[in-house]
């Protein structure tokens, strides 16, 4: 094909030289332009993959900072509410004379 192309066109050089000029001058060429072609629908291509993989990974991990910080301010809110709840409220009637009776028996032990 190279041969007919070079002898067509009206190159006298011998057929070898014109096989290797057409192959030093067109290869290139067509090698450059193919590669540009790939070389962008390739970036397209993982562009298209990486974006929404990296999209994910930055909102996963807001989330989570925003789902932490929320969860130990309500953890602190509800220990708080149930620490004054707990001081508030008067004690069982059960305890306080277990509390008392514990007591004098302490007092017992210590003078006797």
């Amino acid at each position: 094909m190279w041969k007919a192309a070079a002898a067509a066109s009206g190159i006298d050089y011998g057929k070898d030289l014109a096989e290797k000029q057409i192959l030093k001058k067109l290869v290139p060429r067509i090698a450059e332009r193919f590669a540009v072609k790939i070389g962008a629908e390739t970036a397209e291509k993982w562009a298209g993959r990486l974006i929404p993989l990296a999209s994910s990974a930055i909102g996963g991990a807001l989330n989570f900072s925003f789902v932490r910080g929320w969860g130990r301010r309500v953890q602190r809110h509800l220990r708080r509410k149930h620490l004054e709840a707990k001081a508030s409220a008067p004690p069982p009637p059960g305890m306080l004379q277990l509390r008392l009776h514990s007591t004098s028996n302490r007092s017992l032990a210590a003078n006797g």
